[in-house]
């Protein structure tokens, strides 16, 4: 029997709690890269699980052929370390020189580092041919390097293949189709949307902007329409009574005028004086079919990207300034040799570089020896504790009213919803991080040094995540391996490359960035 190489969802209806997840959805996946992206908490994890049967629809059908699924946190050893099968399949050996897997890897997979990891992970899922692979997160947490051989070695893939990743460039690199999952506003209990586009990533998301500029314009002139043709139509009513009331009265007649009286009195009896009615019966029917025009076209709100909250920039135009030379960091264990450096009240910084060459460890050095006070900069780090997200709540929900709703109105326009933030027991650390980032453009910091802001954040999040850092009235210093993320943000380019003790440390306009 021949499995079909696509995924089929008929009509497919998922409630969750009696909270309808998903309505009446049909999609279908062929062969390629497929990017699922949408807000935290809109529904991609469901439609993965109904795609794999570990959910069944409440209503319609799935038929997909057996997938194998990896997820993001995977740290178990791969199995064809030890299979035979696999060991012994000639196509494996030449995709492991091509992922540049070591020989000694399967004896030390405690040592290796996580973009290691994940290219004996890849490795595993593409020698098995899967008719079906769902990927969750496979670049995060890894350099540009390790990226574009993961990049090389996906795209050789033949079946149908489903990502899901915050790195937009990446996805917007592999994929030839999206799906992007929207949530409805509650009160609709329609569950979320899922649109297919034909296209990657950014070009699908500006697609979708057009098609819903294009709604919302017509919206708006219908808005206008109707409000026009409902004034000329009360007015029209109003003149018709008028005149009725004019040709109905006897009051200027003469008493003597019995044939016109008769007349009067005829015209009332039959109800046949509608001459003056015409008009607003004919503006009705024009008003009743804009309306239900009106009625028909659904666009989702226009959601502001951004904070909305700016800092404030200091009037000290240079922050952090070092003489060329060599640097010691992380303990005086890595020497960085660099050129003049500093920070501008202004600027957009973004560090570069591969897995563990110290570009964390030269932003702590710049924020321990760096002069000025506490509550003028904000540093977010790689990973948040469990600690940190509780904390992050605690102090939402000790916040006065006005700067609680500050707080949420910034989180909002990072794309999560305040009324999920108030009813949580414990934050994700995607939605910690905007709720940090929200608490610290109320306290006005000058200055903010993030380490992978994109983590944990869906491809939308970042997206809105990048304005709000364009928008940041101070300085930033980012550390990211997200090309979309950088490009968007970034001014100037710190290149480090490290080899033994040693790392070397370019600065450049990030347009340029040194070869």
């Amino acid at each position: 029997m021949v499995v079909p190489m696509f995924i089929l969802l008929r009509d497919i209806s998922f409630s969750y709690d009696s909270r309808p997840v998903f309505l009446n959805l049909s999609l279908t996946f062929g062969r390629g890269w497929t990017a699922l992206i949408g807000p935290n908490g809109s529904g991609k994890t469901t439609l993965l699980k109904l795609i794999t049967g570990e959910l069944t629809p409440d209503s319609g059908g799935v038929s997909a052929p057996k997938a194998r699924v990896y997820p993001q946190d995977m740290e178990t050893a791969p199995a064809w370390f030890s299979d035979p099968d696999i060991l012994n399949d000639p196509a494996f050996f030449p995709m492991a020189a091509r992922l540049e897997i070591g020989d000694d890897w399967a004896e030390r997979w405690d040592t290796l580092s996580g973009g290691e990891k994940k290219r004996c992970i890849i490795a595993d899922a593409l020698i098995r041919k899967p008719d079906v692979l769902i990927l969750d997160e496979p670049v995060n947490h890894i350099d540009e390097y390790t990226i574009e051989l993961l990049y090389n070695e996906l795209s050789r893939f033949g079946g149908v293949g489903i990502i899901v990743s915050h790195n937009i460039d990446f996805l917007n690199t592999l994929c030839t189709t999206t799906v992007i999952v929207e949530p409805t506003p509650a009160e609709s209990n329609r569950g979320s949307r899922a649109v297919m586009i034909a296209a990657a990533p950014i070009p699908a998301l500006d697609s979708l902007e057009k098609e819903e500029n294009f709604w919302r314009e017509q919206k708006r002139e219908l808005a206008s329409a109707v409000k026009t043709v409902s004034r000329a139509q009360r007015d029209a009513v109003r003149t018709a009574e008028q005149e009725k009331r004019t040709r109905m009265s006897k009051s200027r007649l003469d008493i003597h005028d019995s044939d016109t009286r008769g007349k009067i009195n005829k015209a009332r009896l039959s109800g046949k004086d509608r001459t003056g009615g015409k008009k607003a019966t004919a503006l009705e029917s024009v008003l009743l079919q804009k309306q239900s025009a009106l009625a028909s076209i659904s666009v989702k709100g226009l959601r502001k990207t951004g904070a909305g909250l700016r800092g404030q920039q200091l009037e000290r135009p240079v922050l952090y300034a070092l003489p060329a030379g060599i640097t010691g960091i992380a303990e005086n264990t890595i020497r960085l040799r660099h050129p003049a450096l500093e920070i501008r009240h202004d600027a957009r910084i973004v560090i570069r570089g591969g897995n563990g060459c110290g570009k964390t460890s030269l932003v702590k050095h710049i924020l321990s020896v760096i002069t000025l006070p506490p509550e003028a900069f904000w540093y977010l780090p790689q990973e948040l504790s469990p600690e940190a997200c509780s904390d992050a709540l605690r102090t939402l929900r000790a916040l006065n009213n006005e700067d609680r709703g500050a707080a949420l109105s910034v989180v909002y326009r990072l794309g999560s919803e305040p009324e999920a933030l108030l009813t949580t027991c414990a934050l994700s650390p995607g939605e910690a991080r905007k709720l940090l980032f929200a608490f610290a453009m109320l306290q006005g910091v000058s200055f903010i040094a993030l380490d992978e802001p994109a983590n944990h954040l869906d491809a939308l999040a970042v997206s809105a995540f990048a304005d709000a850092i364009n928008e940041f009235a101070g300085a930033a210093l980012i550390v990211t391996h997200d090309r979309f993320f950088a490009e968007k943000t970034g001014k100037t380019a710190w290149h480090i490359r490290r080899t033994g003790q040693d790392a070397f440390l370019e600065a450049a306009d990030f347009e340029k960035p040194p070869r």
